[in-house]
């Protein structure tokens, strides 16, 4: 929130495509494509006090590696269940563990990661699939017993995956993350969209062939309506307002992380680095949403990787 102030303080002085940029790169920060935060330890660099096991288990999950394990997850599926005690390699383990606290850690306890305290995090539980809690949870410990006949939302018929979040599992997990940001994308290409709301000046400022610094991790969704949902629920913006949709329609870099994600409804996709905007479409749409003229832009933008 300090850093988008700032950049908007900087953009109302220098009222240019520069500030408009500044603005946009803090805007990216921090938020999955669905609006949750999560925390600045994935925006960071690696601690340099890492433990040498540690920096051992980062060492060896390279980009190679990562997308094996992805393309085997993928073709399990989100509602596939995992039981935990069957994966033995500490790397897949890291994996797994660094997605779950992407997507479902508290992000208060590392707020700032150079204060982390590992007494004062809260266990993390997988997530329990389908609405009714009545499916397996995503990763779970030993059998998974018969559910038919218990009530509703009863978990005593299986044993969840609990971790203990720590500084030295979230500087694995941002290693990771930051691998997968820049994979080479598993599934060739990709079609993924990031909705927004920002400043109209911001919009109307930004210009075709224009780049920004996404972040080293981004999120983007597959699903259009999670980032039209965004588009119009997210941060509220004093004055002219631009509601806008970022769109990659074929991402060569990145990964689909929604099949181990702890919000399946979410389709995140993971970016890292520069973004290029091919195209802009804006139209004043104040009008259909019963406001004064100039209050509302609708605002498109093409773009792909660099």
């Amino acid at each position: 929130m300090k850093l988008l102030l700032e950049n908007w303080q900087r953009f109302l002085n220098e009222s240019d495509l520069r500030g408009a940029i500044d603005y946009l790169e803090g805007a990216f920060e921090d938020k999955h494509a669905s609006g949750r935060p999560y925390s600045k330890i994935f925006d960071g660099k690696i601690d340099e006090e890492s433990s040498n096991i540690t920096i051992e288990i980062v060492n060896q999950i390279t980009p190679k590696y990562l997308t094996q394990v992805l393309k085997k997850y993928k073709s399990v599926g989100f509602e596939g269940s995992i039981d935990m005690n069957e994966i033995k390699d500490p790397r897949e383990i890291a994996i797994i563990n660094s997605i779950l606290l992407f997507t479902a850690g508290n992000v208060a306890t590392v707020r700032n990661p150079h204060k982390f305290s590992d007494k004062e995090a809260e266990d993390l539980e997988s997530p329990v699939l389908g609405s009714m809690g009545n499916l397996p949870p995503k990763y779970h410990r030993g059998p998974v017993k018969d559910n038919r006949n218990l009530n509703f939302r009863d978990t005593s018929w299986f044993t969840p995956y609990v971790i203990k979040p720590t500084k030295e599992l979230y500087t694995i997990a941002a290693y990771v993350m930051t691998q997968i940001s820049n994979l080479k994308n598993p599934d060739g290409s990709t079609h993924i969209y990031r909705g927004m709301g920002l400043p109209a000046k911001v919009a109307l400022n930004l210009k075709e062939g224009s780049e920004f610094f996404g972040g080293s991790i981004s999120s983007w969704t597959m699903n259009k309506k999670i980032a039209e949902d965004y588009m119009y629920k997210g941060k509220k913006v004093d004055g002219p307002k631009a509601i806008c949709m970022f769109e990659i329609e074929s991402a060569e870099k990145g990964a689909n992380i929604d099949f181990l994600s702890a919000f399946k409804y979410e389709r995140e996709f993971i970016l890292g680095g520069k973004i290029k905007i091919v195209s802009i479409k804006i139209s004043d749409v104040s009008d259909m949403m019963g406001k004064p003229p100039g209050s509302i832009h609708y605002a498109r933008f093409k773009c792909d990787e660099v």
